[in-house]
């Protein structure tokens, strides 16, 4: 990932220890319709991505 890939796809923190910098996030929450609990999983826009780096 180049960083103006980076840039483009991150989010830039508003409060904290960490305000300015910039991280990304490579998996979401969801919560399980039958089930009701919560679960994370990886987003598809970046299993590419994941597959690719192994």
């Amino acid at each position: 990932m180049t960083s103006a890939e980076f840039v483009k796809e991150a989010v830039q923190n508003k409060t904290g220890k960490n305000k300015g910098k910039r991280s990304i996030w490579f998996n979401g929450r969801r919560k399980d319709k039958t089930t009701g609990l919560s679960c994370e999983h990886c987003k598809a826009l970046y299993r590419k991505g994941l597959r690719a780096s192994h």
